[in-house]
């Protein structure tokens, strides 16, 4: 037996001899095996065995909440119901959110006045005044005989004419007793950078284009002027499918053409109207006209 193994010990050892002289000589010769590659096949594989597992989840209830409690037996089986329960999702989401933040747009009343009367039936005469950035009266009321308790400003002239978005106003009440004294009280001055009254059945909404874009030579609407317009979409949407015409006023046509073009694509786009629903005009400025900006709803 030890004579076996000494033998096949002496083969391996002339075997290990002959290759390496003969690659000596092959390396000799000029002849690279360092690249040598040897390829052969692994005879080594795998066969797993998966165990079959019972499983019959319960139809009428959410996958992931299965799969979390899929350790749990009697999640296994589904109970026999005769009337499944509707499931309904734990959020819903609308693609069209209002913003109810937003509440810049001013409506008529503008202004309001509640004024505390006197206990007795003493009669008074009074003036409301509101006056116009030149110092111009632009509204004027008076009363006489009981102190009124609350005294209400709808926005526009004498004339009917609404006031101008984007100019200064300032109001002020006067009283006069009966003994002839007077008692001034003077309010701060204000303005409205956007005002919604209704004009021939129509909604029309008045805006200062100094607001609503970056600067006088832009057609690029500022972060307030898409405020405004956002606003404005949410109104919109009561009356959804009304046709919209937008209408800006400025020396130059042309210019105010390409700004009412800027606020129609705003509209369509956050609305989602067939273009025919929305229409937009520059017009130049006539007589006793301004420089101002205006969402008709129709």
């Amino acid at each position: 037996m030890i004579t076996k193994k000494a033998g096949i010990v002496s083969l391996l050892i002339l075997a290990t001899a002959l290759a390496a002289q003969r690659g000596f000589a092959k390396t000799a010769s000029g002849e690279n095996i360092s690249n040598m590659v040897i390829e052969g096949e692994n005879r080594l594989r795998v066969h797993p065995i998966v165990p079959p597992t019972p499983w019959s989840p319960n139809p009428f209830r959410e996958t992931l909440d299965i799969l979390k409690e899929h350790s749990v037996a009697s999640a296994f089986n589904a109970p026999a119901l005769a009337r499944p329960p509707v499931v309904f999702p734990a959020k819903t989401m609308s693609g069209k959110p209002a913003s109810p933040w937003l509440n810049r747009i001013f409506d008529s009343p503008v202004i309001t006045l509640r004024l505390k009367t006197p206990q007795d039936d003493r009669k008074v005469d009074s003036t409301f005044l509101v006056k116009d950035s030149a110092g111009k009266t632009f509204y004027e009321k008076k009363t006489s005989g009981k102190m009124p308790s609350e005294m209400a400003w709808d926005g526009f002239a004498d004339s009917g004419e609404p006031l101008r978005v984007g100019f200064d106003y300032t109001h002020s009440y006067l009283i006069v007793d009966e003994a002839g004294n007077p008692h001034r009280f003077a309010g701060k001055s204000f303005r409205l950078d956007a005002f919604r009254f209704k004009a021939g059945g129509n909604t029309v909404i008045a805006l200062n284009p100094d607001t609503l874009f970056l600067d006088r030579s832009s057609f690029k609407l500022s972060r307030d002027g898409a405020d405004y317009l956002t606003e404005i979409k949410d109104y919109v949407r009561s009356g959804y499918g009304r046709e919209l015409e937008i209408k800006t006023y400025h020396d130059d046509q042309k210019f105010a053409l390409a700004r009412s073009n800027a606020m129609r694509e705003f509209l369509l786009r956050v609305l989602e109207l067939p273009e025919n629903k929305i229409s937009s005009a520059g017009l130049p400025l006539a007589a006793g006209q301004y420089r101002h900006a205006e969402v008709i709803l129709k």
